[in-house]
Protein backbone atom coordinates (compact mmCIF):
# COMPACT_ATOMS: atom_id res chain seq x y z
CA UNK A 1 0.00 0.00 0.00
CA UNK A 2 1.07 3.46 -1.03
CA UNK A 3 1.07 6.32 1.50
CA UNK A 4 2.08 9.69 0.92
CA UNK A 5 4.84 10.72 2.09
CA UNK A 6 3.63 12.82 4.53
CA UNK A 7 1.31 11.10 6.00
CA UNK A 8 3.57 8.61 6.73
CA UNK A 9 5.64 10.86 8.35
CA UNK A 10 2.81 11.87 10.83
CA UNK A 11 2.01 8.17 12.00
CA UNK A 12 5.83 7.43 12.68
CA UNK A 13 5.63 10.57 14.81
CA UNK A 14 2.50 9.56 16.53
CA UNK A 15 3.74 5.74 16.67
CA UNK A 16 0.79 4.41 15.08
CA UNK A 17 1.31 1.89 12.38
CA UNK A 18 0.12 2.13 8.90
CA UNK A 19 -1.80 -1.38 8.93
CA UNK A 20 -3.48 -0.66 12.42
CA UNK A 21 -5.51 1.26 14.43
CA UNK A 22 -4.75 4.03 16.93
CA UNK A 23 -5.38 1.84 20.40
CA UNK A 24 -7.60 4.80 22.01
CA UNK A 25 -9.71 8.00 20.35
CA UNK A 26 -6.99 10.53 22.17
CA UNK A 27 -4.49 8.82 20.34
CA UNK A 28 -6.88 9.05 17.11
CA UNK A 29 -7.56 12.66 17.68
CA UNK A 30 -3.31 13.55 18.47
CA UNK A 31 -2.63 12.11 15.04
CA UNK A 32 -5.59 13.73 13.22
CA UNK A 33 -4.51 17.07 14.74
CA UNK A 34 -0.89 16.57 13.44
CA UNK A 35 -2.29 16.05 10.17
CA UNK A 36 -4.37 18.98 9.63
CA UNK A 37 -1.20 20.81 11.03
CA UNK A 38 1.04 19.59 8.66
CA UNK A 39 -1.02 19.92 5.80
CA UNK A 40 -1.54 23.73 6.77
CA UNK A 41 1.92 24.35 7.14
CA UNK A 42 2.42 22.88 3.57
CA UNK A 43 -0.21 24.91 2.21
CA UNK A 44 1.69 27.98 3.55
CA UNK A 45 5.01 27.04 2.32
CA UNK A 46 3.62 26.17 -1.14
CA UNK A 47 2.49 29.95 -1.02
CA UNK A 48 5.38 31.13 -0.05
CA UNK A 49 7.19 29.56 -2.80
CA UNK A 50 5.01 29.93 -5.27
CA UNK A 51 4.92 34.07 -4.56
CA UNK A 52 8.84 34.09 -4.29
CA UNK A 53 8.98 32.58 -7.53
CA UNK A 54 6.88 34.85 -8.74
CA UNK A 55 8.26 38.33 -6.81
CA UNK A 56 11.44 36.62 -8.23
CA UNK A 57 10.16 36.79 -11.82
CA UNK A 58 9.38 40.23 -11.73
CA UNK A 59 12.25 40.96 -10.82
CA UNK A 60 14.21 39.46 -13.50
CA UNK A 61 11.64 40.84 -15.65
CA UNK A 62 12.64 44.55 -14.58
CA UNK A 63 16.21 43.35 -14.49
CA UNK A 64 15.92 42.35 -18.14
CA UNK A 65 14.39 45.14 -19.12
CA UNK A 66 16.41 47.49 -17.38
CA UNK A 67 20.02 45.55 -19.14
CA UNK A 68 17.59 46.09 -22.53
CA UNK A 69 17.78 49.76 -22.03
CA UNK A 70 21.22 50.15 -20.87
CA UNK A 71 22.45 48.06 -24.44
CA UNK A 72 19.99 50.81 -26.00
CA UNK A 73 21.31 53.92 -24.41
CA UNK A 74 24.72 52.14 -24.92
CA UNK A 75 24.79 51.14 -28.07
CA UNK A 76 26.15 47.42 -27.46
CA UNK A 77 24.59 43.84 -27.12
CA UNK A 78 26.44 40.81 -26.31
CA UNK A 79 27.15 37.40 -27.70
CA UNK A 80 28.09 34.16 -26.80
CA UNK A 81 30.26 31.68 -29.14
CA UNK A 82 30.48 27.74 -28.74
CA UNK A 83 33.58 27.09 -30.92
CA UNK A 84 33.18 23.42 -30.14
CA UNK A 85 29.11 23.05 -31.62
CA UNK A 86 29.51 26.39 -33.66
CA UNK A 87 27.16 28.21 -32.25
CA UNK A 88 26.37 31.67 -32.11
CA UNK A 89 23.80 33.24 -29.46
CA UNK A 90 22.91 36.99 -29.71
CA UNK A 91 20.90 39.54 -27.06
CA UNK A 92 17.75 40.85 -28.23
CA UNK A 93 19.47 44.62 -28.79
CA UNK A 94 22.09 42.75 -30.80
CA UNK A 95 19.12 42.62 -33.81
CA UNK A 96 18.21 46.40 -33.90
CA UNK A 97 22.14 47.76 -33.72
CA UNK A 98 23.39 45.39 -36.02
CA UNK A 99 20.31 46.41 -38.55
CA UNK A 100 19.59 42.60 -38.93
CA UNK A 101 16.00 41.09 -38.73
CA UNK A 102 15.80 38.47 -36.02
CA UNK A 103 14.95 35.54 -38.46
CA UNK A 104 18.54 36.23 -40.75
CA UNK A 105 20.59 36.90 -37.28
CA UNK A 106 23.85 34.41 -38.06
CA UNK A 107 23.78 31.37 -35.95
CA UNK A 108 26.83 30.06 -36.53
CA UNK A 109 30.18 31.19 -37.43
CA UNK A 110 30.46 31.06 -41.42
CA UNK A 111 27.39 32.73 -41.48
CA UNK A 112 28.90 35.80 -39.75
CA UNK A 113 31.61 36.12 -41.38
CA UNK A 114 29.85 36.59 -44.76
CA UNK A 115 28.84 38.89 -43.57
CA UNK A 116 31.78 41.06 -42.65
CA UNK A 117 33.51 43.54 -45.15
CA UNK A 118 36.01 41.77 -47.48
CA UNK A 119 39.13 44.40 -46.31
CA UNK A 120 38.27 43.51 -42.18
CA UNK A 121 37.67 39.79 -42.20
CA UNK A 122 41.02 38.54 -42.72
CA UNK A 123 42.14 40.58 -39.24
CA UNK A 124 38.93 39.19 -37.51
CA UNK A 125 39.22 35.67 -38.29
CA UNK A 126 42.92 35.73 -36.75
CA UNK A 127 42.13 37.07 -33.73
CA UNK A 128 39.29 35.06 -33.30
CA UNK A 129 41.25 31.74 -34.26
CA UNK A 130 43.84 33.13 -31.73
CA UNK A 131 41.33 33.69 -29.03
CA UNK A 132 39.84 29.94 -29.61
CA UNK A 133 43.16 28.30 -29.62
CA UNK A 134 45.15 30.58 -27.37
CA UNK A 135 42.62 32.04 -25.26
CA UNK A 136 43.46 35.83 -25.87
CA UNK A 137 41.30 38.75 -25.40
CA UNK A 138 40.97 40.73 -28.31
CA UNK A 139 39.57 43.69 -30.04
CA UNK A 140 38.47 44.82 -33.79
CA UNK A 141 36.63 47.13 -35.59
CA UNK A 142 34.90 45.74 -38.69
CA UNK A 143 31.82 46.37 -41.22
CA UNK A 144 28.88 44.22 -41.09
CA UNK A 145 26.33 44.22 -43.65
CA UNK A 146 22.81 44.95 -43.08
CA UNK A 147 19.54 44.02 -43.76
CA UNK A 148 19.61 46.80 -45.91
CA UNK A 149 22.35 46.50 -48.39
CA UNK A 150 24.54 48.89 -46.23
CA UNK A 151 27.84 48.06 -44.12
CA UNK A 152 27.67 50.06 -40.88
CA UNK A 153 30.99 50.04 -38.74
CA UNK A 154 31.05 47.94 -35.36
CA UNK A 155 33.53 47.43 -32.78
CA UNK A 156 33.80 43.64 -31.22
CA UNK A 157 35.44 42.62 -28.04
CA UNK A 158 35.85 39.04 -26.92
CA UNK A 159 36.50 37.18 -23.86
CA UNK A 160 37.80 33.86 -23.45
CA UNK A 161 35.80 31.48 -20.96
CA UNK A 162 37.51 28.97 -18.93
CA UNK A 163 35.79 26.16 -21.02
CA UNK A 164 36.90 25.66 -23.95
CA UNK A 165 36.49 26.99 -27.06
CA UNK A 166 34.00 29.07 -25.49
CA UNK A 167 33.74 32.88 -26.05
CA UNK A 168 31.63 35.76 -24.76
CA UNK A 169 31.78 39.48 -25.88
CA UNK A 170 30.13 42.43 -26.72
CA UNK A 171 29.31 44.51 -30.03
CA UNK A 172 29.56 48.09 -29.91
CA UNK A 173 28.65 50.72 -32.57
CA UNK A 174 30.92 52.88 -33.51
CA UNK A 175 29.66 53.90 -36.99
CA UNK A 176 29.02 57.58 -36.41
CA UNK A 177 32.67 57.77 -34.13
CA UNK A 178 34.08 56.08 -37.45
CA UNK A 179 32.08 58.74 -39.71
CA UNK A 180 33.42 61.59 -37.65
CA UNK A 181 37.27 60.01 -37.49
CA UNK A 182 36.92 59.94 -41.36
CA UNK A 183 35.82 63.99 -41.51
CA UNK A 184 38.66 64.51 -39.34
CA UNK A 185 41.52 62.51 -41.35
CA UNK A 186 40.02 64.10 -44.45
CA UNK A 187 40.44 67.38 -42.71
CA UNK A 188 44.43 66.36 -41.34
CA UNK A 189 44.64 65.05 -45.33
CA UNK A 190 43.55 68.64 -46.67
CA UNK A 191 45.78 70.53 -44.10
CA UNK A 192 48.68 67.97 -44.43
CA UNK A 193 48.15 68.65 -48.67
CA UNK A 194 47.68 72.51 -47.99
CA UNK A 195 50.88 72.58 -45.70
CA UNK A 196 52.75 70.67 -48.72
CA UNK A 197 51.49 72.66 -51.22
CA UNK A 198 52.58 75.68 -49.64
CA UNK A 199 55.96 74.47 -48.86
CA UNK A 200 56.29 73.45 -52.65
CA UNK A 201 54.79 77.01 -53.64
CA UNK A 202 58.27 78.22 -51.51
CA UNK A 203 60.26 75.79 -52.85
CA UNK A 204 58.89 75.76 -56.34
CA UNK A 205 59.43 80.11 -55.98
CA UNK A 206 62.77 80.11 -54.65
CA UNK A 207 63.82 77.51 -57.47
CA UNK A 208 62.21 79.22 -60.62
CA UNK A 209 64.05 82.97 -58.26
CA UNK A 210 67.45 80.84 -58.86
CA UNK A 211 66.82 79.45 -62.46
CA UNK A 212 65.62 82.90 -63.31
CA UNK A 213 68.83 84.19 -62.32
CA UNK A 214 70.60 81.76 -64.64
CA UNK A 215 68.29 81.96 -67.53
CA UNK A 216 69.09 85.73 -67.52
CA UNK A 217 72.87 85.37 -67.43
CA UNK A 218 72.22 82.96 -69.86
CA UNK A 219 70.23 84.74 -72.53
CA UNK A 220 73.36 87.60 -72.34
CA UNK A 221 75.79 84.70 -73.35
CA UNK A 222 73.67 83.66 -76.21
CA UNK A 223 72.88 87.27 -77.34
CA UNK A 224 76.59 87.73 -77.94
CA UNK A 225 77.27 84.48 -79.21
CA UNK A 226 74.27 84.99 -81.90
CA UNK A 227 75.66 88.47 -82.63
CA UNK A 228 79.24 87.09 -83.43
CA UNK A 229 77.53 84.87 -85.88
CA UNK A 230 76.12 87.45 -87.67
CA UNK A 231 79.56 88.95 -88.60
CA UNK A 232 79.97 87.71 -91.96
CA UNK A 233 83.73 87.27 -92.06
CA UNK A 234 83.10 84.21 -94.92
CA UNK A 235 82.37 86.66 -97.34
CA UNK A 236 84.90 89.47 -96.11
CA UNK A 237 87.46 85.95 -97.10
CA UNK A 238 85.55 85.22 -100.22
CA UNK A 239 85.97 89.04 -101.87
CA UNK A 240 89.82 88.86 -101.02
CA UNK A 241 89.74 85.67 -102.45
CA UNK A 242 87.70 86.78 -105.48
CA UNK A 243 90.27 89.77 -105.95
CA UNK A 244 93.22 87.72 -105.92
CA UNK A 245 92.08 85.12 -108.29
CA UNK A 246 91.51 87.69 -110.65
CA UNK A 247 94.89 89.13 -111.02
CA UNK A 248 95.92 85.70 -112.28
CA UNK A 249 100.17 85.68 -112.91
CA UNK A 250 100.16 89.85 -111.96
CA UNK A 251 98.98 89.10 -108.11
CA UNK A 252 102.62 90.11 -106.91
CA UNK A 253 102.27 92.98 -109.38
CA UNK A 254 99.16 93.68 -107.73
CA UNK A 255 100.02 93.35 -103.94
CA UNK A 256 103.70 95.39 -104.45
CA UNK A 257 102.29 98.23 -106.44
CA UNK A 258 98.16 98.39 -106.65
CA UNK A 259 96.82 100.54 -103.66
CA UNK A 260 94.13 97.80 -103.30
CA UNK A 261 96.58 95.01 -102.87
CA UNK A 262 98.40 96.69 -100.72
CA UNK A 263 96.31 96.73 -98.09
CA UNK A 264 95.12 92.90 -98.40
CA UNK A 265 97.73 91.49 -96.12
CA UNK A 266 97.36 93.76 -93.51
CA UNK A 267 93.97 93.51 -94.06
CA UNK A 268 94.00 89.61 -93.39
CA UNK A 269 96.15 89.97 -90.32
CA UNK A 270 93.80 92.02 -88.96
CA UNK A 271 90.97 90.04 -89.67
CA UNK A 272 92.40 87.05 -88.53
CA UNK A 273 93.25 88.40 -85.04
CA UNK A 274 89.33 89.76 -84.83
CA UNK A 275 88.13 85.83 -85.87
CA UNK A 276 90.51 84.68 -82.87
CA UNK A 277 89.20 87.09 -80.92
CA UNK A 278 85.51 86.69 -81.53
CA UNK A 279 86.33 82.58 -81.26
CA UNK A 280 87.55 82.95 -77.44
CA UNK A 281 84.80 84.92 -76.66
CA UNK A 282 82.00 82.44 -78.17
CA UNK A 283 84.21 80.08 -76.09
CA UNK A 284 83.84 82.02 -73.04
CA UNK A 285 80.21 82.53 -73.14
CA UNK A 286 79.67 78.79 -74.28
CA UNK A 287 81.63 77.49 -71.13
CA UNK A 288 79.11 79.96 -69.44
CA UNK A 289 76.34 78.49 -70.44
CA UNK A 290 77.61 74.77 -69.83
CA UNK A 291 78.26 76.31 -66.06
CA UNK A 292 74.55 78.03 -65.95
CA UNK A 293 73.50 74.17 -67.49
CA UNK A 294 74.88 72.93 -64.63
CA UNK A 295 73.85 75.12 -61.98
CA UNK A 296 70.40 74.27 -62.88
CA UNK A 297 70.82 70.15 -63.09
CA UNK A 298 71.88 70.76 -59.58
CA UNK A 299 69.29 73.13 -58.20
CA UNK A 300 67.03 70.34 -60.24
CA UNK A 301 68.39 67.40 -58.45
CA UNK A 302 68.55 69.17 -54.52
CA UNK A 303 64.92 70.01 -55.16
CA UNK A 304 64.43 66.03 -56.08
CA UNK A 305 66.18 65.28 -52.76
CA UNK A 306 64.37 67.44 -50.63
CA UNK A 307 60.96 66.14 -52.25
CA UNK A 308 62.06 62.61 -51.71
CA UNK A 309 62.39 63.12 -48.07
CA UNK A 310 58.74 63.70 -47.27
CA UNK A 311 56.39 60.82 -47.97
CA UNK A 312 53.06 60.27 -45.88
CA UNK A 313 52.03 56.53 -45.45
CA UNK A 314 48.88 55.57 -45.25
CA UNK A 315 47.23 52.16 -44.62
CA UNK A 316 45.58 51.41 -47.47
CA UNK A 317 43.86 48.15 -49.44
CA UNK A 318 45.37 47.26 -52.29
CA UNK A 319 42.43 46.27 -54.84
CA UNK A 320 41.07 49.47 -54.34
CA UNK A 321 43.95 51.19 -55.72
CA UNK A 322 44.07 48.73 -58.19
CA UNK A 323 40.12 49.93 -59.16
CA UNK A 324 41.34 53.89 -59.13
CA UNK A 325 44.10 52.76 -61.42
CA UNK A 326 42.04 51.08 -63.63
CA UNK A 327 39.57 53.98 -63.83
CA UNK A 328 42.15 56.62 -64.46
CA UNK A 329 43.93 54.58 -67.21
CA UNK A 330 41.15 52.98 -69.13
CA UNK A 331 39.43 56.17 -70.09
CA UNK A 332 38.54 56.10 -74.22
CA UNK A 333 36.64 54.10 -76.49
CA UNK A 334 39.60 52.10 -77.64
CA UNK A 335 40.12 50.99 -74.11
CA UNK A 336 36.64 49.07 -74.45
CA UNK A 337 38.32 46.55 -76.36
CA UNK A 338 40.88 45.56 -73.58
CA UNK A 339 39.43 42.76 -71.58
CA UNK A 340 40.59 43.47 -67.74
CA UNK A 341 40.53 39.94 -65.29
CA UNK A 342 40.73 40.54 -62.13
CA UNK A 343 42.61 37.99 -60.06
CA UNK A 344 42.58 38.90 -56.11
CA UNK A 345 42.96 36.84 -53.33
CA UNK A 346 42.12 38.43 -49.71
CA UNK A 347 44.55 40.59 -48.65
CA UNK A 348 45.30 42.93 -45.65
CA UNK A 349 45.80 46.41 -45.31
CA UNK A 350 49.37 47.74 -45.94
CA UNK A 351 51.37 50.58 -44.48
CA UNK A 352 52.42 52.36 -47.70
CA UNK A 353 52.90 55.80 -49.88
CA UNK A 354 49.58 55.83 -51.46
CA UNK A 355 50.25 58.45 -53.72
CA UNK A 356 53.49 56.31 -55.24
CA UNK A 357 51.84 53.07 -55.08
CA UNK A 358 48.95 54.64 -57.12
CA UNK A 359 51.34 56.23 -59.82
CA UNK A 360 53.51 52.94 -60.10
CA UNK A 361 50.36 51.15 -60.91
CA UNK A 362 49.10 53.79 -63.41
CA UNK A 363 51.86 53.44 -65.32
CA UNK A 364 52.00 49.25 -65.64
CA UNK A 365 48.58 49.20 -66.72
CA UNK A 366 49.10 52.53 -69.13
CA UNK A 367 52.09 50.64 -70.64
CA UNK A 368 49.82 46.91 -70.41
CA UNK A 369 47.37 49.08 -72.97
CA UNK A 370 49.85 50.21 -75.18
CA UNK A 371 51.45 46.53 -75.04
CA UNK A 372 47.54 44.81 -76.02
CA UNK A 373 47.18 47.44 -79.06
CA UNK A 374 50.26 46.94 -80.83
CA UNK A 375 50.27 43.33 -80.62
CA UNK A 376 47.98 42.33 -83.96
CA UNK A 377 48.47 38.97 -83.39
CA UNK A 378 45.64 38.57 -81.25
CA UNK A 379 41.99 39.62 -81.46
CA UNK A 380 41.45 38.95 -77.25
CA UNK A 381 43.30 41.70 -75.83
CA UNK A 382 43.55 41.37 -72.13
CA UNK A 383 45.24 43.04 -69.00
CA UNK A 384 45.38 40.36 -65.57
CA UNK A 385 45.45 42.00 -62.36
CA UNK A 386 46.59 39.83 -59.83
CA UNK A 387 47.16 40.34 -55.79
CA UNK A 388 48.55 37.39 -53.63
CA UNK A 389 49.84 37.32 -50.28
CA UNK A 390 52.99 36.18 -50.21
CA UNK A 391 54.03 35.86 -46.64
CA UNK A 392 52.92 37.72 -43.31
CA UNK A 393 55.35 40.62 -44.57
CA UNK A 394 54.42 40.83 -48.14
CA UNK A 395 52.47 40.71 -50.45
CA UNK A 396 52.56 40.76 -54.91
CA UNK A 397 50.65 42.77 -57.27
CA UNK A 398 50.92 41.61 -61.04
CA UNK A 399 50.25 42.99 -64.07
CA UNK A 400 49.92 40.64 -67.02
CA UNK A 401 49.16 41.36 -70.31
CA UNK A 402 49.07 39.66 -74.44
CA UNK A 403 50.25 42.40 -75.76
CA UNK A 404 53.73 42.72 -77.87
CA UNK A 405 55.88 41.52 -75.26
CA UNK A 406 59.79 42.18 -74.33
CA UNK A 407 62.62 41.09 -76.49
CA UNK A 408 64.86 39.10 -74.24
CA UNK A 409 67.98 41.51 -74.70
CA UNK A 410 65.87 44.36 -73.28
CA UNK A 411 64.54 42.82 -70.36
CA UNK A 412 67.81 43.89 -68.03
CA UNK A 413 67.73 47.59 -69.52
CA UNK A 414 63.94 47.70 -69.24
CA UNK A 415 64.00 50.09 -65.85
CA UNK A 416 67.33 52.31 -66.86
CA UNK A 417 66.82 55.84 -67.16
CA UNK A 418 65.80 57.06 -70.54
CA UNK A 419 65.74 53.35 -72.07
CA UNK A 420 62.21 53.17 -74.12
CA UNK A 421 61.09 51.05 -76.86
CA UNK A 422 58.00 53.68 -77.62
CA UNK A 423 58.47 55.69 -80.92
CA UNK A 424 57.28 58.44 -78.82
CA UNK A 425 58.60 57.35 -75.13
CA UNK A 426 60.87 59.18 -72.95
CA UNK A 427 62.28 56.39 -71.31
CA UNK A 428 61.84 57.49 -67.53
CA UNK A 429 58.46 56.22 -66.24
CA UNK A 430 59.39 52.46 -65.80
CA UNK A 431 62.63 53.81 -64.13
CA UNK A 432 60.79 56.36 -62.18
CA UNK A 433 57.73 53.29 -60.67
CA UNK A 434 61.32 50.87 -60.04
CA UNK A 435 63.01 53.74 -58.02
CA UNK A 436 59.33 54.48 -56.40
CA UNK A 437 58.68 50.98 -55.59
CA UNK A 438 62.27 50.75 -54.19
CA UNK A 439 62.03 53.24 -51.83
CA UNK A 440 58.41 52.04 -50.41
CA UNK A 441 61.07 48.99 -49.36
CA UNK A 442 59.67 46.74 -52.65
CA UNK A 443 61.05 45.53 -55.87
CA UNK A 444 59.72 45.77 -59.45
CA UNK A 445 60.25 43.17 -62.09
CA UNK A 446 59.85 42.16 -65.33
CA UNK A 447 59.22 39.04 -67.08
CA UNK A 448 58.77 37.90 -70.98
CA UNK A 449 58.98 35.14 -72.56
CA UNK A 450 59.94 37.67 -76.20
CA UNK A 451 58.29 39.42 -78.28
CA UNK A 452 54.76 38.29 -79.38
CA UNK A 453 55.10 36.66 -76.30
CA UNK A 454 53.09 39.80 -73.37
CA UNK A 455 54.74 40.73 -70.27
CA UNK A 456 54.44 40.38 -66.89
CA UNK A 457 55.43 43.32 -63.91
CA UNK A 458 55.67 42.20 -61.00
CA UNK A 459 55.76 44.54 -57.78
CA UNK A 460 56.61 43.19 -54.43
CA UNK A 461 55.50 45.19 -51.33
CA UNK A 462 55.66 45.21 -47.39
CA UNK A 463 52.71 44.83 -45.18
CA UNK A 464 54.12 47.34 -43.00
CA UNK A 465 56.16 50.35 -42.72
CA UNK A 466 59.51 49.64 -44.50
CA UNK A 467 62.77 51.72 -45.31
CA UNK A 468 63.66 51.23 -49.01
CA UNK A 469 66.82 49.74 -49.64
CA UNK A 470 69.21 50.58 -52.32
CA UNK A 471 69.86 47.70 -55.54
CA UNK A 472 69.65 47.01 -59.22
CA UNK A 473 66.22 46.02 -60.66
CA UNK A 474 65.61 43.15 -62.92
CA UNK A 475 69.49 41.71 -62.17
Amino acid sequence: MDIHKLLKRQLDRAHIKADEKPDSNEHWQVFISRINQAYIEADQERYLHERSMEIFSREMMSLNEMLQKAQRIACLGYWTYDGINDVVLWSKESYSLLHINASEMPTNYDQFMKLVHEQDKEELIQKVERALNNKEYYECDIRVLGSDGSYHWFQTIGHCSSSDKQLTGVILDIHKKKEADEKIKELNQKIVSTARRAGMVEVATSILHNIGNILNSSNVSVSLIKKSMTQNYQEKFVKIAQMINEQGDNLAEFLINDPKGKVIPQYLNSLSKHIIEEQQKNNTEVDNLMEDLNHIKQIVAMQESISGVSSIKEKVYIPEILNTALNMSMITTDDKQVEIIKLFDPCPLINIDKSKLLQIIVNLIQNARDATFLNNDVTNKEIKLHINKLNEDSIRVIVEDNGIGIEQANLNRIFAFGFTTKDNGHGFGLHSAALSAQEMGGSLQAESLGTGHGAKFVLTLPIENSHGSKGVFNE
